[in-house]
C-alpha cells in the first residue's frame, strides 16, 4: 500500500506561507516548506509530482517538486493570484489574478506561461469541466461568468447572471470542490 500525503497551506497577515506535508497513515506533520507571504490556495497535479501555490505578495505561482520537496522558481502571473486549478490531464495550471482581471495558463512540464486571458472583474473561482475542454471563471466584481475554451485558450463572451441565486449556488458548489483534500501518493 502506498502512503498518502496531504499538503496544508498556512500563514496569514505578514507571516510567511508554510506548506506542510502530513502523512495520512501516521498522522504526523513533516518539515514545512517556507514560501513568501500571501499563499492561500493550493493545487496538485493529477500524477502527484508537483504542487502549485499562488503567492499574492509575489504576483507569482510557486511550484514545489513533491519527490524532492524542492521549491522551484516562481512563475510570474498577474496581480493578486488566488483561485487555482489544474486540467484533468495535468498539462495546464490556471490561476485567477483578482486585481489584474485575468487568468494565467501555465504549462506544467516546463512551467512557462502559455497565455494571459482577460476575464471579468475580480476572478474569484475557477471550475474546469471534467473533460478539461472549458474553464468557467466566476467574476465576483462584475457578477459574471467567463467561459474559456481550452483548445484555443480564448475567452468567450461574459455571461451576466440574471439573479444572485445562481451565483450563490455555483459558489457553494465550488467551495465544496476547493475544500476537498488532494491525497498524493508518497514518492518512492
Amino acid at each position: 500500500m502506498s502512503r498518502l500525503f496531504a499538503y496544508v497551506v498556512s500563514g496569514s497577515g505578514g507571516s510567511p506561507t508554510l506548506v506542510t506535508p502530513v502523512d495520512t497513515f501516521t498522522h504526523t506533520a513533516g518539515t514545512p516548506m517556507v514560501l513568501a507571504k500571501g499563499g492561500q490556495s493550493i493545487v496538485a497535479t493529477p500524477n502527484g509530482k508537483t504542487l502549485f501555490i499562488p503567492i499574492i505578495s509575489l504576483s507569482a505561482v510557486v511550484p514545489i517538486d513533491l519527490h524532492t520537496h524542492t521549491v522551484l522558481p516562481a512563475i510570474p502571473v498577474g496581480a493578486d493570484p488566488f483561485p487555482i486549478v489544474v486540467t484533468p490531464d495535468g498539462r495546464t495550471v490556471l490561476v485567477g489574478n483578482t486585481s489584474s482581471h485575468s487568468v494565467t495558463a501555465i504549462h506544467v512540464a516546463n512551467r512557462n506561461v502559455l497565455a494571459n486571458i482577460p476575464v471579468g472583474d475580480t476572478p474569484s473561482r475557477l471550475v474546469i469541466t471534467p473533460d478539461g475542454a472549458r474553464v468557467y471563471v466566476v467574476n465576483s466584481g462584475s457578477t459574471s461568468v467567463t467561459p474559456i475554451d481550452m483548445a484555443t485558450a480564448g475567452r468567450r463572451r461574459l455571461v451576466k447572471e440574471p439573479t444572485k441565486t445562481p451565483r450563490t449556488a455555483m459558489t457553494r458548489n465550488m467551495l465544496i470542490i476547493k475544500a476537498t483534500l488532494a491525497l498524493i501518493p508518497a514518492p518512492l
